[in-house]
């Protein structure tokens, strides 16, 4: 049974590790201008680098850093006069943004090396496209091939540190770019009876893993009903459908009142691309029909083959927020620039157009992050300009417990305590995992951390951050002092993949029909699609959208009444992995579940229309901008 599971798992939260998982940190110039990895640690030399090879870079600009931390925290507060007085990118770029002079200053210069610049999101940056020989010729380094160790894919990168001309030194800050080394790593059987599931979940209890029989009430065609997890014995394990999932959270009861979330929309960031036929597929199965799903392609020329990531996030979405007006699939190649522009595309969409939530389920191993300042001081920003907007940022934690720094597809991690950026971000809603039991009628009557040891690798990532102290809003019981730093998850849902959610992707290089899918990477999407229904009651009821979530959130768990009716508290359980990591296979010691907060679960899961009542109530009725209200 157990090698049925691992040969039928597909955990699906990406994780940007620059494909450093199993090297060296990377590198950077003693200045922490440049954002460029090692390239010793990245892979093997393997030739000379085509000079006409094309590099995205961003030159980052000085700006007033201070000032769009203040307002963007001060906008999220619901205590602040200015709660809900959200910004429009060219309000940000004015209010915030580098100098005209700064700007100018860098057009020319590059201009002058014969490229073609723009302004990126607030003017905090410009970025280009440069051949390695006008990148070598401006930046006074070589390039050559390499080989990465853990893909085997090809990539250009410096041979010598960079240094920055005297045309651009003082107004650029940093530059991102310069290498693109890989960034992101992602039979006819009968289902299993009652008496066998139960039997299941006591059993699998018992060696104190979270992997539960589906003990409810599936609805749907019977394809998707049968998209299990082979046992190995002539049974399957019924994957959570999704009328399961949804009443579980409290999805339906918003449903039967006609909000789907209609008027809003969800922007998603992807490294793999996705078939609408598989979207309608599956559709037609669960009895929905998939909003819009219009594409966005950055630095890229055609879309990305279809994969697993946007199938699961598309079809999680589609099944619980049917009426969104859109989700904008925002593609993007696997490079550290190319995440940055992504995340600012969707902030710089027409207002009518603009999304009111980003769900990103990609992350990156913060021990492996050495190196890259540059790269986090533009998301950083670029993360406060969604505050700013009011626009609400949901990251996936990651599937390899409290060693954030997976191997392979998530089927290992290295024996390194770490959490995964960006979801350990100060400005993003981290999202753990968990596994649940359902009634008769798909009430929850069991919910516990995701963590399938002994039976098998998987489990929500959550723990300490490396990268970010603290944040003022994070208290509350079981908070405590945290070392002073930034603690994951904030809150967790249905991630285990067994059962699993039941998805269709045809590709014979995606899963060739249906399968059971499991990891943060679906918990993401579904609590985002449950933010853009708040935003719609919000919209009726003249409110302000949520907009940044994280101080809501901590609000409502600091206090015992409003605790008790929006967070379900996971105390079973724990994220802890090390006894399935090699070479010493022992306990990490992090992180257990326990009464309220906890780094394995957050506050734990959330009865989504409680969370609209309350979080909207935190604000009164000051009305602000109300993005995607086309």
């Amino acid at each position: 049974m157990v090698a049925a599971m691992v040969r039928t798992r597909f955990t699906s939260a990406l994780l940007i590790t620059t494909a450093l998982l199993a090297a060296a940190p990377a590198a950077a110039s003693a200045d922490g201008v440049f954002a460029t990895a090692s390239a010793a640690s990245k892979g093997a030399r393997v030739g000379a680098a085509s000079s006409s090879h094309r590099l995205s870079l961003l030159l980052a600009l000085r700006a007033d850093d201070a000032a769009l931390t203040a307002y963007a925290s001060a906008v999220s507060d619901p205590s602040s006069p200015l709660y809900g007085k959200y910004l429009s990118p060219e309000q940000i770029a004015q209010r915030f943004g580098s100098s005209k002079a700064d700007r100018a200053r860098v057009t020319t210069a590059l201009r002058s090396a014969g490229l073609t610049p723009h302004t990126g999101l607030g003017g905090f940056w410009i970025e280009t496209e440069a051949t390695v020989a006008q990148a070598g010729a401006l930046f006074s380094t070589g390039f050559a091939s390499y080989k990465a160790r853990t893909s085997g894919k090809r990539y250009v990168a410096p041979t010598a540190k960079p240094t920055l001309p005297p045309s651009l030194a003082g107004a650029v800050t940093g530059v991102v770019g310069l290498d693109d080394a890989p960034a992101v790593k992602t039979a006819a059987l009968e289902p299993l009876p009652p008496a066998l599931n139960q039997e299941l979940s006591d059993r699998q209890r018992s060696l104190g893993s979270s992997i539960r029989g589906n003990t409810g009430t599936q609805a749907g065609c019977a394809a998707g009903r049968a998209a299990g997890t082979d046992l190995g014995n002539g049974y399957y394990l019924p994957p959570y459908t999704p009328n399961q999932v949804n009443s579980a959270y409290g999805l339906s009861s918003l449903h039967s009142k006609g909000l789907k979330g209609q008027g809003q929309r969800i922007a998603v960031i992807e490294i793999d691309g996705f078939s609408r036929a598989d979207l309608e597929t599956a559709g037609a199965c669960f009895g929905y029909k998939p909003p819009p799903t219009p594409v966005k392609l950055i630095g890229l020329k055609a879309p990305l083959p279809v994969g697993g990531e946007t199938t699961l996030d598309l079809q999680v979405i589609s099944a619980s927020a049917p009426n969104l007006s859109s989700i904008r699939v925002i593609e993007t190649p696997n490079t550290n620039s190319s995440f940055v522009q992504a995340v600012a595309s969707a902030i710089e969409a027409p207002g009518s157009y603009r999304p009111s939530i980003i769900s990103a389920s990609i992350g990156m191993c913060e021990a492996g992050l050495a190196g890259v300042q540059p790269f986090l001081n533009q998301m950083e920003r670029t993360l406060k300009s969604a505050a700013a907007a009011g626009i609400s940022t949901v990251v996936s934690t990651g599937d390899t417990g409290s060693t954030g720094c997976p191997q392979g597809d998530n089927s290992g991690a290295l024996p390194v305590m770490s959490v995964q950026y960006p979801a350990s971000s100060p400005w993003a809603t981290a999202i753990g995992g968990t596994n649940i039991s359902l009634s008769s009628s798909n009430k929850i009557t069991e919910e516990v951390v995701w963590n399938d040891s002994p039976t098998q690798f998987g489990a929500g990532t959550g723990g300490y951050s490396l990268l970010f102290g603290k944040p003022s809003w994070q208290t509350g019981p079981g908070v405590g002092s945290g070392y002073l730093v930034r603690s994951t998850p904030d809150i967790a849902l249905l991630a285990d993949s067994v059962p699993g959610y039941p998805i269709y992707c045809a590709a014979s290089d995606c899963f060739g029909g249906w399968a059971p899918v499991g990891g943060t990477s679906a918990a993401t999407p579904l609590f985002a699609s449950g933010v853009a229904i708040a935003n719609q009651q919000a919209k009726a009821a003249g409110q302000a959208q949520l907009g940044f979530l994280n101080k809501k959130i901590y609000k409502l768990a600091g206090n015992a009444t409003t605790r008790a009716k929006v967070f379900r508290d996971v105390t079973k359980v724990g994220n802890d992995l090390g006894k399935m990591i090699g070479p010493d296979f022992t306990a990490t010691g992090c992180c257990s579940a326990t009464k309220y907060y906890d780094r394995a679960s957050g506050w734990g899961s959330v009865n989504i229309p409680l969370f609209s009542y309350e979080a909207r109530k935190l604000g009164g009725s000051r009305a602000g901008a109300v993005a995607g209200s086309r």
